[in-house]
Parts: C-alpha cells; sequence; structure tokens
C-alpha cells in the first residue's frame, strides 16, 4: 500500500544530462563509460525514440507527484540533483532538513514549495547540451 509521511521531498535532476546518462548506462552497460562520437551516431534514431519515451516518462512522474501531494495535502518540497552535489550542498540540505522538520507542515496554503533556493545555472548542470550531445548529427 501507500507509504505514509508528513511531507515529500522529490529530488529531479536536469533532464538531459540524466537522459544522456541513462543511454550511455544502456548501451555500455556501465555507470562510468561513455559512448564515442561515432557510436552516439550510429545510434542517432535510437537516441531521439529514447528521448522522446522518456519526455513522457518524466512528466508523467512529475505531474503524478504534483498532483498526488496536492490531492492529499502533502507539503512537497521539489530540490534539484545538482545543487545537491554542488558548492550549495550544505545550504541546500539545511533547507532541506529545515523543511522536513517544519511545523508549517500543518498549514494547507504551504503545499508546494519550489525548488529550494533556485537561482538560474551558469554551470554544473546541462553537460550534454554543452556538450552537443543532443543536438542532431550535422
Amino acid at each position: 500500500g501507500p507509504v505514509e509521511g508528513r511531507c515529500v521531498v522529490l529530488i529531479v535532476r536536469n533532464f538531459w544530462d540524466a537522459v544522456d546518462s541513462y543511454f550511455n548506462m544502456c548501451l555500455t552497460n556501465t555507470h562510468d563509460q561513455t559512448l564515442a562520437e561515432e557510436v552516439r551516431l550510429r545510434f542517432w534514431s535510437k537516441w531521439e525514440r529514447m528521448v522522446r519515451h522518456e519526455c513522457d516518462v518524466w512528466r508523467r512522474f512529475n505531474e503524478w507527484w504534483l498532483e498526488c501531494c496536492q490531492l492529499q495535502n502533502v507539503p512537497l518540497m521539489v530540490v534539484r540533483f545538482e545543487d545537491l552535489v554542488s558548492d550549495r550542498r550544505d545550504t541546500v540540505m539545511r533547507e532541506v532538513l529545515e523543511f522536513i522538520d517544519s511545523p508549517q507542515h500543518l498549514n494547507p496554503s504551504n503545499i508546494v514549495r519550489k525548488a529550494v533556493g533556485y537561482k538560474p545555472r551558469s554551470g554544473g548542470g546541462g553537460g550534454s547540451l554543452r556538450k552537443s550531445r543532443v543536438s542532431p548529427p550535422p
């Protein structure tokens, strides 16, 4: 059955980094190897199909959490994975712990708290985009 709790901390990762990592894992059967560019180009149509499929999976996953927490009146905090592995991790973890321990969970107007301390990225995420791994071949 469902798990009961006072709040939810949802950790999300940059979609492009996650799907790139997943594609590498599927084709190398490892967590630490990256496909050579010529191999990636050879499997380009598989990459495109996987991206389309995973977009829908991610959309449904996030919508489920948002809707579930809203319907059940459960406070939700969204935290970016990139922030947890950045130089901001101590601040982010402190905010997560404060959220978990907060008496505000009793206030229904506090249902969803957006990504912790959101500031647009100036690095530390989206590496797949910068490396042109998600752009079509020339």
